[in-house]
């Protein structure tokens, strides 16, 4: 195949879900198990862990995995590599990007969700083949993921389309409850094709 798939992780504050992606968008294979929410160091393990157990159990060549795309719950700050995330490892500004670099033999990307969720729904989603998309999303967090002609915009301290998050553990509970309630008449937004999108345009520290 020749670097012809992808393995995307998308982490929360209570699992890690991951999916081997290919060039023309299709789910190869996909898993999800529980966070271990205990320390920086053993995230990184677990989702080094993950990545290598898709693999086996897709049973792709490692050989034709051509990146590693990340989105996190959070802000990621593409000059530096660090990524703050308060939902997984508390306000502590962790050295994600070049932890994942140093362990996995693809090159990684790291953004948050609403940037991942934008370009997902422009490559295989609602906005496929526009050039100006906005992402909106109002869940347990609010904000969104802005492309522009083309181009994911960050903003000043990579913040842009970052709004903020709900006060009352509540909104967790009817968030869940409005997505079983709508069924299949709403979708889930792309996550697990954005890093198939994203890779050729990334910035590397």
């Amino acid at each position: 195949m020749g670097e012809s798939l992808v393995i995307s992780l998308d982490l929360s504050g209570t699992r890690i879900a991951a999916a081997v992606v290919d060039g023309g968008g299709t789910i190869v294979h996909r898993s999800r198990q529980p966070f271990r929410k205990v320390s920086f160091q053993d995230s990184v393990q677990q989702m080094v862990a993950v990545v290598e157990a898709v693999v086996a159990e897709s049973a792709v060549d490692l050989a034709d995995v051509g990146g590693v795309g990340i989105s996190i719950p959070g802000v990621y700050h593409a000059s530096t590599g660090n990524a703050l995330a308060p939902a997984l490892w508390d306000w502590e500004e962790v050295p994600l990007w070049h932890e994942i670099e140093n362990r996995l033999p693809q090159p990684a990307l790291v953004d948050n969700h609403y940037a991942t969720s934008a370009l997902g729904e422009q490559w295989m989603g609602a906005a496929r083949g526009l050039s100006d998309v906005v992402y909106f999303s109002a869940g347990d967090e609010i904000g969104a993921g802005i492309i522009s002609s083309g181009w994911l915009l960050h903003g000043a301290g990579d913040l842009a389309g970052a709004a903020g998050g709900w006060l009352s553990t509540r909104a967790r509970t009817v968030s869940t409850a409005r997505w079983d309630a709508w069924g299949p008449k709403r979708r889930r937004p792309r996550w697990d094709g954005a890093p198939r999108r994203a890779l050729p345009r990334a910035k590397r520290p």
